[in-house]
C-alpha cells in the first residue's frame, strides 16, 4: 500500500485496550450454569407431562408387548390356543384381558384366528369388556397353514377387575 506521507507507510496501530470485546470469566460461568438449569427444568417438565399423559396407555401397551411375546414363533402368529400360552408372567395383575387375532378371510371378512378373555388372576374367563376398556392393537404376520403367512392384527383390551 503506497500513501502519500510517509509517516503512513505502516500500518495504523490499534486503539483501545486489549481486553476489547472479552468477557469477565464469572459472568461467562453464570450465564451457562443459567441456560444449563433452564433446560433441565424444561426437560423435567416435559418428562412429567410426557409421562403423565401417557399413564392411561401403559397397561394395555405393555400388556400387548408381553403378549406378542410370548405368542409369536419367530416372528409369526400360529394358530389359537391362547388360554393354554398366556398366563400370569404374562398378563397384568389386577386387570381383565381380553386377546383377540383377526386376519382378512378370503371373502373379504375379518375371521378371528384365536381368541381369550382372563379374569384378574390371569385364569381364562367368560367375560365381555366394558366400552371403557382400554384397546391395544398392533399388525402382525398370521401363519394360517403351510406355506400361508397373512397380514393380521392383534388386539389387547385391558380393563379394572
Amino acid at each position: 500500500m503506497i500513501y502519500g506521507n510517509p509517516a503512513e507507510t505502516r500500518p495504523p496501530e490499534r486503539h483501545g485496550s486489549p481486553d476489547r470485546g472479552g468477557t469477565e470469566p464469572l459472568a461467562a460461568l453464570v450465564s451457562v450454569a443459567a441456560v444449563c438449569i433452564a433446560v433441565s427444568v424444561y426437560a423435567g417438565v416435559v418428562s412429567l407431562t410426557i409421562a403423565a399423559t401417557g399413564d392411561d396407555d401403559r397397561v394395555e401397551r405393555s400388556t400387548l408387548d408381553s403378549v406378542w411375546d410370548e405368542l409369536d414363533e419367530d416372528g409369526v402368529l400360529v394358530g389359537g390356543g391362547f388360554e393354554h400360552r398366556l398366563g400370569p408372567e404374562t398378563l397384568p395383575r389386577g386387570h381383565r384381558v381380553m386377546v383377540n387375532a383377526t386376519v382378512v378371510g378370503p371373502d373379504g371378512h375379518l375371521v378371528t384366528v384365536g381368541a381369550a378373555t382372563f379374569d384378574t388372576d390371569a385364569r381364562p374367563a367368560t367375560l365381555e369388556p366394558p366400552p371403557s376398556a382400554a384397546v391395544s392393537d398392533r399388525p402382525i404376520p398370521v401363519r394360517l397353514g403351510d406355506g400361508d403367512v397373512r397380514p393380521g392384527r392383534l388386539t389387547v383390551v385391558v380393563w379394572d377387575g
